[in-house]
């Protein structure tokens, strides 16, 4: 219990960076400072002479005494309410969560309990969003690795034992070189330079060595993580296993391939993406990087060529299946064998 003299301690209470209340032993406000003022919506003289219950929710205002009085009973400093969600009550009505220290002082007026009252509600919020992400990560079906500026694997998700066959046991404290093949490691430095400069990489194809051996395609999206000073202080890495993708783009480009048509892809900017074997012997040309990356309209005759960008704009902007140009005589312009000569 500390002894102070009444000017010396309201200095102090004023000086003090959390709401301060100071209590008499019946339960009766008698000091308050400026912080308090701030937190609960009240005036200094509305507080002073009231009972402490006035900054108490209405749901634990009947059990407050109660617990007042076994504080006076064993007045040493300590968290009030040690693992319970307290709780302060403003002015206007509405409640925040709160930590509350209490401690016993003895000043002139007599025995006094300084309570110190801080508003945790951006820390509960915080620690709800950190809980929140921590469950998405956790159930993410993706690889989603955090490692430091040195490599140092710092954590490691389910989904990232799923894919590297290493449970995170096994995996934190290590260094990420043990994932990556020798000869994808120059590469891969340059990538994670990229990231330590602040840049953020996404889509990122390479390969990953599996704990069994075997290495596996995989495509990555790498971020900085930066500590509350904005320093950047490692990396957090996403990788999708590319399998299945390569596995279906393998079965589209058979059955591209298989159909009896000449079958054109079209990107949204017109160019063409991809063509079959029917595309090339129709047309005429012999390469297909003859075709690939040229707009559309080299396939489409010189009459008809100036109008075909609004046309395949239209279609863009309603691409429902139906036939090209009903009811229009449509022809496709051909490149002889020796124009590639």
């Amino acid at each position: 219990m500390q002894h102070l003299d009444d000017h010396r301690f309201a200095g102090l209470l004023e000086a003090a960076p959390d709401a301060m209340v100071c209590v008499d032993a019946s339960g009766r406000i008698a000091l308050v400072n400026a912080q308090t003022e701030r937190l609960f919506g009240y005036g200094r003289d509305e507080l002073v002479g009231q009972p402490v219950e006035i900054l108490v929710p209405d749901a634990v205002r009947p059990a407050h005494p109660g617990h007042r009085a076994g504080y006076m009973a064993d007045s040493r400093p300590r968290p009030m309410g040690a693992g319970m969600q307290l709780a302060g009550r403003r002015r206007d009505g509405t409640t925040f969560p709160a930590e509350i220290s209490l401690s016993a002082i003895d000043t002139e007026q007599g025995i006094l309990v300084s309570a110190a009252v801080r508003d945790v509600t951006a820390q509960r919020r915080a620690a709800e969003t950190a809980a929140q992400l921590a469950s998405i990560i956790q159930s993410s079906h993706d690889a989603v690795i955090g490692k430091t500026l040195d490599q140092v694997i710092t954590s490691w998700n389910p989904g990232a034992e799923r894919l590297y066959g290493y449970t995170a046991r096994e995996m934190i404290g290590r260094n990420i070189d043990v994932l990556i093949p020798v000869a994808d490691r120059a590469g891969e430095a340059e990538v994670l330079a990229a990231v330590a400069r602040g840049e953020r990489v996404e889509q990122y194809q390479t390969r990953r060595a599996r704990k069994d051996g075997t290495t596996v395609d995989v495509s990555l999206t790498l971020s900085p993580i930066a500590d509350a000073a904005a320093t950047i202080v490692g990396v957090a890495t996403v990788a999708r296993d590319l399998t299945e993708r390569q596995r279906a783009e393998a079965r589209f480009r058979g059955l591209l391939e298989a159909a009896p048509d000449a079958v054109v892809c079209v990107d949204a900017g017109g160019r063409i993406a991809l063509v079959n074997a029917q595309t090339q012997r129709l047309f005429g040309y012999r390469r297909r990087d003859e075709l690939v990356g040229q707009p559309v309209e080299i396939l489409v005759p010189d009459e008809a060529r100036d109008l075909h960008p609004g046309h395949r704009a239209g279609y863009v902007a309603d691409p429902r299946a139906r036939p090209m140009g009903a009811e229009m005589q449509l022809a496709g312009s051909w490149s002889p064998p020796w124009s590639g000569m």
